[in-house]
């Protein structure tokens, strides 16, 4: 296969590390397609947003008056294989959990990064805050795909049943460890 030279605005505009993301967003979803959107919603909490799953490639999400774009980075494994229309209709319901469950997912930040009184940290504060951050969004993925199941039920099954993705299973096992392990890790000596 050729390799084909990229001119100087490529360069400029697109950096390596991004066309290497793009190359793993390819192989992840296929092509990339019109995506939903945009849809106001309300949490069960009351709080008023907005979803766009844009493409396979990017979401747009806004809470309350704060926008979270990102790209889809668990999405992209988590739907592997599935139809275009299947991957945006859980890639939406995945961007919705974590509307819906976001409450729940600050109070586990404030629990794994309250203060410890006089108590030594386990580790040097900067690893504490980045062990906290990966715990919480470990946790937060595994509430969010939780969502996504218990709103689709059976269909979530029959869906990954026609499709199945090996990614599915390593998602709960490694997002799991990293919740309960760095969580247990933190929460260590507290009282």
């Amino acid at each position: 296969m050729k390799k084909r030279k990229r001119s100087g605005w490529q360069k400029k505009a697109i950096p390596d590390w991004a066309l290497g993301l793009l190359v793993v967003t390819r192989w992840a979803m296929g092509h990339p397609g019109q995506g939903l959107g945009p849809e106001n919603v309300r949490s069960w909490y009351g709080l008023p947003g907005k979803i766009v799953v844009e493409n396979e490639y990017w979401h747009r999400v806004r809470v309350g008056g704060v926008a979270v774009n990102h790209p889809p980075l668990v999405n992209l494994f988590l739907r592997r294989g599935l139809s275009r229309k299947d991957r945006l209709r859980l890639s939406h319901l995945h961007e919705f959990g974590h509307f819906q469950m976001l409450p729940l997912a600050l109070a586990l930040l404030l629990c794994l990064l309250r203060p410890r009184g006089s108590q030594q940290p386990p580790a040097p504060r900067w690893l504490v805050w980045i062990g906290g951050f990966v715990a919480h969004q470990a946790a937060w993925e595994m509430a969010s795909e939780a969502y996504v199941m218990a709103h689709e039920g059976v269909a979530y099954r029959e869906t990954y049943r026609r499709t199945p993705n090996l990614f599915l299973p390593l998602f709960w096992v490694v997002m799991g460890g990293l919740a309960m392990g760095l969580s247990r890790w933190l929460t260590r000596g507290k009282g």
